[in-house]
């Protein structure tokens, strides 16, 4: 069969559609082959005609995830500074976690951080090259650093913002602390003594 095929696609997407519900309400760690087969109505022969694992779904969302991220910071017109485009990221990627509550929740604290930054470093790294190739600039080497850096401080901020019960400062005020310390270092946040 090609992957074209209508009914390899109808397939391929009711797995997703049923792994998307089960995130909804089960941890990530407890769902099974078989509990995403018996939610999309396929056997278990089906699914790993598909997929080699559930790590493999998680992998696929975690880049339509950074794709609707990408798709939301795209400049119009003229290119952003690197700042800028950066201040953007954090911004859209905090409030794409904040969007999709039941399902970043279910993830974030389901998975252990290294391994949430794991699903998520591949798919950002593309997109980082992508960005700073269109400003005429290379991701230095020891990048993977600053990605997992990122990538664990936006989930740590987040789901602290959700452990405090949506309270202040609201995300919209954390995301802008975080743009301040990543474009102006820890020094632009601290202000003199009186």
């Amino acid at each position: 069969m090609q992957k074209t095929d209508l009914r390899v696609i109808k397939t391929r997407e009711a797995i997703q559609s049923a792994f998307e519900r089960l995130l909804e309400k089960t941890e990530f760690t407890e769902i099974t082959v078989s509990a995403i087969a018996r939610e999309a109505r396929v056997s278990r022969k089906t699914f790993y005609a598909h997929y080699s694992s559930t790590g493999e779904l998680l992998a696929m969302l975690a880049q339509e995830v950074v794709d609707g991220i990408a798709a939301r910071i795209q400049p119009e017109g003229e290119l952003r500074s690197v700042d800028e485009w950066v201040a953007e990221f954090i911004r859209v990627t905090l409030s794409t976690m904040k969007d999709n509550p039941r399902l970043t929740n279910n993830v974030v604290r389901a998975l252990p951080a290294g391994s949430f930054v794991e699903v998520l470093q591949k798919p950002l790294e593309r997109l980082c090259e992508i960005e700073l190739g269109k400003r005429g600039l290379a991701i230095a080497q020891g990048h993977g650093y600053v990605l997992s850096f990122f990538i664990g401080g936006l989930c740590a901020t987040y789901d602290t913002w959700n452990a405090i019960g949506h309270g202040a400062p609201e995300l919209e005020e954390a995301a802008d602390l975080i743009v301040q310390a990543a474009t102006r270092g820890i020094g632009g946040l601290l202000e003199p003594v009186a």
